[in-house]
């Protein structure tokens, strides 16, 4: 599993489905929150937050 894959896996699971949807399979915000029966801004607030995790899980991994 690569670093990326793995570090994805590790997010918490709302986080992970929200990415997935916004990041790879190019769903808008809108649609997502429609789709999970959430608002807009709570999608926003996953997606901020799954990719600052996976910055610095990325950042941490690389220097070891």
């Amino acid at each position: 599993m690569t670093l990326v894959a793995k570090a994805i896996a590790e997010l918490p699971p709302r986080a992970r489905t929200v990415l997935q949807l916004a990041r790879i399979e190019g769903y808008s915000q809108k649609e997502i929150a429609a789709q999970m029966g959430i608002t807009p801004k709570t999608v926003e607030n996953h997606l901020t937050r799954a990719l600052a995790q996976l910055t610095v899980r990325l950042r941490g991994r690389g220097r070891q």
